[in-house]
Formats: C-alpha cells, structure tokens, sequence
C-alpha cells in the first residue's frame, strides 16, 4: 500500500498532476473573449440634470492593434443615474466597466440641486474609485464630453492636465471623491471643486478644441457655416459646495487672494 502511494506521488506524476490541474484552470479562462468586447471601459463621466432628468456622458476607451486608443463618446438619460447606466449599457451592447474612470464631472444644474445621491450610487456600487477626480463643468453634457475626448486624441492632452494648469491656486491635495466625503462629513460640511468651463471665447489658460454637434437641429443648419471655435477653460476659479449642494462661486482672482 505504501509503495503504492509513494508511486501516485512520485516527482514525475507530481509534475504530471500539476499540470493537468492548471490546464483545467486556464484553458476556461483562454476562452473567454477580450474584456473589450463584454465591458466598456470608461475613462471619463460627465453627469447633469436635464428637465428633471439624469443626464450622462462617458468616453470609452478602445485598445487598437496598432497600439493607439480610440476614444468614442456615448450618452444616455434617465430619472436616476442606475437607470442611465442601464440604458447605456443596453444602448452600446456592452456592461460599463467604470473601474479605470479618472475624471467625474458634475454640470451645474445637478451641483445646485446636490450630488451626493450621484455619489453615493458610485461608491455604493463600486463603480467607481474614491481617487476619482471630482469637477464642476459649464456647458452641454454631451458637448463637453466630446470636446474632451476630440482633445486628448487630436492634441495628445487630458483633461487632468488642465486641471492642474492652477493647481498652486487651488488645493494641496487633489479634489476627488475621498476627499469630497471628507469635507462633507466634517463640522463644517463644506467641500471644493475645480470649475472648468467651456465656452466660445477665449481667456487665459483656455484650450482650443473642436466645436462639437449634439444632434440638434441648430447645428445641422449651421453645418454649412464656418465651424465656431470653442475652448475649455481653467482660470482656477472653484465651485464651494454646502452639505453637497452648491453654495457660492470662487473666482480666480479671490482663490490667489486665499
């Protein structure tokens, strides 16, 4: 008997077992398809209200073969965010992976009305990461998205270079979602975002980007005219929030004064 045994657990059929366990292990995992063509990997998510509606923007990243990324822009609505993502996701064929997302922008109509429940569909679901940068955006959801995404692939810069362009005005440590709970549960439940802002003239630490179509009809019959420029903007200005709501505008020239 004991020979036996020594024989089933010699070296060699160690080895052999070895093997065989993780050919059963790894070859299920070698079949299944790249998590490209089941999930979207989202790098970027902009979210405001619109006519009492939750409206979203992502740009989702796509690995090519010859080592560039392509960025596409997608969009969706809903009465919460979980159900904007829902439609989203049925919308692109695909689950929204939000686990790389580096940037959350709110618009200002969602800021005034409070963003903690958005928040708090993130973090609770673990969509996405609390070293999430948290912004303040003007302007079209779908627009500002897309100008985003036009601007990292046709100037080879993001957006998280831009916030930084004044980070010596702004904060010691980053405004992102960890930090943004902080403040709202402590005494005084005052956070802080960067405010970024897209507009059609031109100022001080403001990037040209390409004017964008969001379907409407106004830029169908515009489409023959000349294309109007359009710039994102960080002039270190930031947007104070009170117990997750909106609360009072920072200019520039007072954040240097602070």
């Amino acid at each position: 008997m004991k020979k036996q045994i020594k024989t089933l657990f010699s070296p060699k059929k160690i080895i052999l077992w070895i093997s065989i366990l993780l050919l059963i292990f790894t070859i299920p995992e070698m079949n299944k398809p790249a998590m490209s063509k089941t999930e979207a990997i989202v790098t970027m998510m902009s979210i405001d209200s619109v006519d009492d509606q939750i409206k979203m923007a992502v740009t989702v990243i796509t690995p090519t073969q010859d080592k560039q990324t392509n960025f596409q822009v997608y969009s969706s609505e809903g009465e919460t965010l979980s159900v904007a993502v829902e439609n989203m996701s049925l919308e692109i064929g695909k689950e929204m992976g939000f686990a790389q997302c580096e940037i959350v922008a709110m618009g200002e109509t969602l800021s005034e009305k409070g963003v903690m429940k958005t928040l708090d569909y993130m973090t609770r679901t673990k969509r996405v990461g609390t070293n999430s940068v948290l912004i303040t955006f003007s302007g079209d959801v779908v627009e500002f998205t897309q100008a985003v995404s036009d601007m990292s692939q046709e100037k080879s810069l993001n957006l998280g270079q831009i916030i930084n362009f004044d980070r010596r005005f702004i904060l010691s440590n980053q405004s992102n979602i960890e930090n943004f709970y902080k403040d709202y549960y402590s005494d005084t439940s005052i956070g802080i975002m960067p405010k970024i802002q897209f507009k059609n003239k031109e100022q001080e630490n403001s990037i040209e980007v390409a004017s964008s179509s969001n379907g409407s009809q106004q830029s169908q019959q515009n489409s023959t005219s000349s294309e109007q420029k359009k710039y994102i903007v960080n002039d270190g200005s930031m947007v104070v929030y009170k117990k997750g709501k909106k609360y009072l505008d920072v200019s520039a020239e007072e954040m240097k004064k602070i």
